[in-house]
C-alpha cells in the first residue's frame, strides 16, 4: 500500500466547487457498486496511476501496478473549521481541505517484476 495526501486551499467560489467535484469523485470510486437489483456488489475501480514529465512517463520513479483506493481521510480546515461567506446557494466551503488517498495495488510484486518492468 502507498499514500498521496493533498491540502487543498481554494481561493474562489469556483476552486470550492472543482474541490468538492474531486473529493466526491474520489470517495464514490472507492466504494462498490450495487447492482440494479441492489443484490450483489460490484468491484469498486481500479485505479492506473503514473508519474509525468513532459507529458511522458517518468522512469526515475517506480512504476505503480493497476491499484485499488484502499482507504480516503479528510480534514476540514485546521485546528479550528472555518468557512468562507455563503455562496449562492447560502452553503459555506470549507476554506482548507486535506485529503490522504491509501492505494493497494492489486498485483503481486516480484524481484523480476521490479528489475525487469520497473516496478
Amino acid at each position: 500500500t502507498f499514500r498521496f495526501a493533498f491540502s487543498m486551499i481554494p481561493r474562489s467560489e469556483e476552486e470550492a466547487y472543482e474541490i468538492n467535484e474531486i473529493v466526491t469523485t474520489f470517495r464514490k470510486y472507492a466504494h462498490p457498486l450495487r447492482s440494479e437489483g441492489g443484490r450483489y456488489l460490484d468491484y469498486p475501480a481500479e485505479f492506473n496511476i503514473s508519474f509525468l514529465y513532459n507529458n511522458k512517463e517518468n522512469i526515475r520513479i517506480p512504476k505503480i501496478r493497476k491499484c485499488a483506493l484502499v482507504g480516503i481521510n479528510l480534514t476540514y480546515g485546521e485546528a479550528i473549521f472555518t468557512a468562507t461567506k455563503p455562496d449562492d446557494e447560502g452553503m459555506v466551503n470549507p476554506t482548507k481541505i486535506n485529503m490522504e488517498l491509501e492505494f493497494s495495488e492489486l498485483e503481486l510484486l516480484t524481484q523480476q517484476s521490479i528489475t525487469e518492468q520497473g516496478a
